[in-house]
């Protein structure tokens, strides 16, 4: 063969080569891009799912906050009316045990009956015999 028909042989091969290779290049680009195509869309369908269900749990949350509010205010109210209906007992309790005591019936027996301690119906005692007025003979 022919160097000069050699030269040029041999760089039409080399430029067929690095087509060749140029070409399976490209084609494994072209897979990665595929690859990272699909890569990219199943994560924007995690992010979706994630984003919707971020959205579900902060909408519970706001209604759960809006049910311990309306707890809170009705534990509120029905503290104010315990502390009322413990306060008219009590009342009711010291004007009974007053009554009693004007009877003349004995600590024990007021205190047994009205859920208030001897020592409480004794100081009642005390302070009803000074607040009578002195009687002279």
């Amino acid at each position: 063969m022919d160097l000069d028909l050699f030269i040029p042989v041999m760089a039409i091969a080399l430029a067929v080569f690095a087509c060749a290779i140029s070409l399976v290049g490209a084609r494994q680009a072209r897979a990665e891009v595929l690859a990272l195509r699909e890569q990219y869309l199943k994560l924007a369908r995690q992010l979706q799912a994630m984003e919707k269900k971020t959205a579900t749990m902060i909408s519970g949350s706001l209604g759960m906050g809006q049910r311990i509010m309306a707890l809170e205010k009705k534990l509120r109210e029905v503290s104010d009316q315990q502390h009322h209906y413990n306060a008219a007992e009590s009342d009711f309790s010291y004007s009974q045990a007053h009554t009693m005591i004007d009877q003349g019936v004995d600590a024990s027996t007021v205190a047994a009956n009205t859920g208030l301690t001897v020592s409480e119906i004794e100081l009642m005692e005390l302070l009803h015999k000074t607040s009578r007025p002195a009687v002279y003979e």
